[in-house]
């Protein structure tokens, strides 16, 4: 029994070896050696939230880690098309049924890379130049530039305040604004110039 539960596998911890972002496969050796040979697993597709065609996609890099997961059966056979496939219980949980799911952050990682504060109920997308977008736990919206040196924010009002250390310019064959124009601290302004 022992030797059957020690050939089921459930999931593993690697590294991309190879990434292919047209076909969204890669290659993992895994951080463990089941075997006297690291082993590398080859072709494995990417696990992205992905509904109707539309999903939020981080392209990964060739040294991140990752979190591989497998599954009972063929993988490959699987993802295919969108029909049920014939079952193959020869294989059930072998290392060729791979899907990586996430990247994870290694001790080291977390050490070398500010990792931004988040509070309960906030959902954030950070990038490692620090812009990022956070919807907080009161339900603002706000978007910023590297380390906030330039932000668009919509409160709970729905007011939306754009701080930019240098211009706002706004391209279009018309721009419409409708409600009160008011300028507070600015230099004169020639609207004739503008429109």
């Amino acid at each position: 029994m022992d030797e059957r539960i020690s050939r089921v596998n459930t999931a593993s911890i690697g590294i991309l070896t190879l990434v292919d972002l047209d076909k969204m496969i890669c290659n993992v050796t895994l951080k463990h050696e089941p075997t006297s040979q690291p082993i590398t697993l080859l072709d494995i597709p990417f696990a992205y939230q992905n509904y109707h065609g539309s999903a939020i996609i981080i392209a990964p890099k060739i040294g991140d880690t990752v979190l591989v997961l497998y599954t009972r059966n063929n993988a490959r056979q699987m993802l295919e098309t969108r029909d049920i496939p014939d079952t193959d219980e020869r294989n059930l949980f072998d290392l060729n049924n791979a899907i990586v799911i996430a990247g994870l952050y290694t001790d080291e990682d977390v050490k070398d890379t500010l990792i931004p504060p988040i509070k309960d109920q906030e959902i954030l997308i950070h990038h490692k130049t620090g812009s990022e977008i956070r919807i907080t736990e009161e339900g603002y919206i706000r978007a910023t530039y590297k380390d906030k040196i330039a932000r668009i924010e919509i409160n709970e009002l729905g007011s939306i305040n754009i701080l930019s250390p240098t211009s706002i310019m706004m391209t279009a064959p018309l721009v419409i604004i409708n409600g009160m124009i008011m300028m507070v601290n600015s230099a004169s302004v020639d609207f004739n110039q503008v429109l």
